[in-house]
């Protein structure tokens, strides 16, 4: 059973700004969001796993609000899809220089397409690779477009099922048993 956390909420996620490879800090709502993905865990017997995180600050500052503590295992595997020219731009702001940017229909493959950014084939290598590594039962802690991955990695989803997919800061879900559950906190 894993448990797969996307980070909380950070400044450039309200200013709408692409962070891929970047970083920019948790707001008060993102850390108020990691405490709520700790309860969601002890609550759910996720809290005594091995913990595998991102080693973007933001994902390491979630996993350490949400898990106190815990011994936390950097993975360069579970960072964000890098966005090249892109990151640090607003949506207007990439249509702005790249008007054909965001055709693709699929909610997130655009991302894909940054120059000099990080290509589908590349990302989905990176993240079969950690999967091929990782024990059965953990907490990841990882980012939007990662945690799409590795979700439609293990229910086998091509990308039109992965685009459907429910994401949010935040979020908290169980992959077990060929099945998705996004945990709410009760």
């Amino acid at each position: 059973m894993l448990y797969i956390l996307r980070h909380g909420e950070t400044r450039w996620n309200v200013q709408g700004r692409m962070q891929g490879s970047q970083d920019s800090p948790l707001t008060e709502r993102g850390r108020g969001q990691a405490q709520c993905q700790g309860d969601v865990l002890r609550a759910n017997g996720g809290s005594e796993l091995p913990v595998f995180c991102s080693p973007q600050p933001r994902a390491i500052e979630t996993a350490r609000i949400a898990l106190p503590g815990a011994p936390i295992r950097e993975d360069g595997r579970l960072c964000e899809v890098a966005m090249g020219q892109w990151q640090g731009l607003t949506m207007d702001e990439i249509e702005e220089g790249w008007p054909d940017a965001l055709t693709d229909p699929h909610p997130f493959l655009w991302k894909f397409f940054a120059p000099g950014g990080e290509r589908l084939e590349a990302a989905q290598a990176r993240v079969r690779s950690f999967l091929s590594d990782c024990p059965a039962s953990a907490v990841i802690v990882t980012h939007g477009v990662t945690a799409l991955l590795l979700r439609g990695q293990l229910l086998g989803a091509d990308l039109e099922e992965m685009a459907c997919y429910r994401d949010g800061q935040g979020a908290v879900y169980r992959v077990a048993d060929g099945q998705q559950t996004r945990l709410e906190r009760t």
